[in-house]
Parts: C-alpha cells; structure tokens; sequence
C-alpha cells in the first residue's frame, strides 16, 4: 500500500479481489473493522488506528456518511449502513450492497428475474440508461456482499456486465 501524510489506512483488510469499473478490473480490500453508518445523530470520530485523507474523510462527512467500528455500527442507527472499501489501496468507496447489472437484450425479464434469485439478488429499478439493466440488491433487504455477487453473475451468458454499485468521493474535474 502506498503511504502518503494522512493516507495510512491500518485496520484488519480481507484478502485482495477485483471488481470490474466501467472496463477497468480494480483491485479492492474491505476494510473489515469499519462500517460506514448515515443518519448518526452526532459526528463520531474515526476509530483507533484508521486515518484517511482528510479529502475523502470530508466528503463522506459531508454525504451524511460517518465512519465507525463495526461493533458501533451495530448500535449506531436503524439507518442506510454500507460496508467500507479500498480501491487500488487508496480511494475509500462503500458499497450498500447493491448492483448494476446489464443483461443480454434479448433475455426475458422472468429469466432475469430468476437468474437474480438464483443469486440471491432481486431487480431494484430498472435503469433507462441502456436497454436490459437494472439496479438489483440482496433479496433479503440489506448488506449482501456485492463484490461477490458482482463475481458470480459476470459468469452468466445473459450478463453483459455486473458492477457493484459505489459511493465514491470524486475531486473536482
């Protein structure tokens, strides 16, 4: 992992996997002692042993997003959680768990349907952005693994491309 002032991320990270962004394959760790909690009544500081840069610290903070040890997250809120990710080991994203997923035009959407349910997965909304792709989440409500279910699906013939669906901060253009 790079070092830089301000950008030593220390705490416990799984073991490293890819995800495909747009058509780039990214390397991604989740940085398994965090948990990223909105709605917290207060500002709580950043566990012990954790420093972002301060850039993406603000953004976050200023998206509603604070970011805690798990344990605490337990207790935070009944509000949106998001587990915390390291992209390229620099660039803190989270994921609530949900996808972007296009499927073959021609796939009917009761194969889609059961294709996604087969993953555990269900269609969110669908997305008018191109034909056949949906915005899809865990079946069972919240926080799947969608670094995993993005893996499986990219399997399937009838995917054309399954991406997990990320809160990024991004610096001004």
């Amino acid at each position: 992992m790079r070092e830089e002032p301000g950008q030593s991320i220390l705490v416990g990270m799984s073991e490293l996997r890819t995800i495909r962004v747009g058509r780039r394959s990214v390397p991604v760790r989740e940085l398994e002692e965090l948990e990223a909690v909105r709605g917290a009544s207060s500002h709580q500081p950043l566990p012990k042993g954790c420093r972002i840069s301060s850039a993406q610290a603000e953004a976050l903070e200023r998206a509603g997003w604070s970011l805690v040890s798990r344990a605490e997250a337990k207790d935070a809120v009944e509000g949106e959680s998001a587990k915390v990710l390291l992209l390229d080991d620099e660039d803190v994203a989270l994921s609530k768990g949900d996808l972007v997923v296009q499927f073959v035009e021609s796939t009917e959407r009761s194969k889609i349907d059961r294709l996604l349910a087969d993953n555990g997965l269900k269609v969110l909304q669908p997305l008018p952005v191109e034909p056949a792709t949906f915005r899809v989440g865990p079946a069972g409500g919240r926080g799947g693994d969608a670094i995993d279910a993005a893996t499986r699906l990219a399997r399937v013939p009838e995917v054309v491309f399954a991406e997990p669906e990320l809160i990024e901060a991004i610096g001004p253009r």
